[in-house]
């Protein structure tokens, strides 16, 4: 008798939950957004804006693209940011290459902690290195 009165009463509150979890995930009606300011006039916009609603004003595209030029995005955007992940992947590959040519040598030399441990440790770091860089210049 008891299960059945606990099983009634749980069945009794599901509408409740089911309408507190509609409302939580309809979209409310008065969502804030954040606002952005034109350079030009000050005025409010939104930031998905591609012109300034009150004075017309005109982003520049290469902003609007995601692409950013050395001048305003500053040194991870520039030239040598660009040899220096052109350079960076060449030699995450050739370290890759050492530590596995090294561990392979230091096995057959009966260095085994070396061979076994930190050189497949270093191999794994130099492979993750040169992923990371790889997928940067994607």
């Amino acid at each position: 008798m008891y299960t059945i009165a606990v099983f009634e009463r749980s069945i009794s509150v599901l509408p409740k939950c089911t309408s507190i979890i509609e409302r939580l995930l309809r979209p409310s009606e008065q969502v804030e957004t954040a606002m952005a300011y034109c350079p030009k006039c000050k005025g409010e916009m939104l930031p998905t804006a591609i012109t300034c609603p009150h004075c017309a004003y005109d982003f520049p595209a290469d902003k609007q693209n995601g692409q950013y030029s050395s001048a305003n995005g500053g040194f991870a955007y520039s030239t040598f940011a660009d040899i220096a992940l052109i350079v960076s992947t060449f030699a995450a590959s050739i370290g890759a290459c050492i530590t596995a040519i090294a561990c392979i040598v230091s096995i057959f030399q009966g260095q085994f902690a070396n061979g076994l441990v930190v050189y497949p440790i270093a191999f794994l770091m130099q492979v993750g290195m040169l992923v990371v860089f790889l997928r940067v210049q994607q």
